[in-house]
């Protein structure tokens, strides 16, 4: 089986606080996805990291599936609509 269009959001004020969410996050992704068969094809799976493009820079954490790191992306296409990491 293939999962299509899935979109996960972690956010957090603090950096550090960003980092454990995303680990715990992916760890219980990994077990789901594994234990119910699906594949994740990692080549096209994107990371993106939204912020106010006047204020703030993007924070690029480490972030990995399976022990691949994922690609961070300024933007990106999901069902049709192109989303920046400023949001416009």
């Amino acid at each position: 089986m293939f999962a299509h269009d899935i979109i996960i959001l972690i956010t957090d004020n603090d950096v550090c606080a960003l980092q454990r969410k995303i680990d715990s996050v992916i760890a219980e992704l990994e077990i789901w996805f594994n234990r119910n068969e699906f594949i994740i094809s990692v080549s096209k799976t994107v990371v993106m990291s939204f912020h106010n493009r006047l204020t703030n820079f993007p924070v690029k954490l480490q972030v990995s599936f399976n022990k691949l790191n994922l690609e961070y992306m300024a933007e990106s296409k999901y069902l049709g609509i192109y989303i920046t990491e400023t949001l416009n």
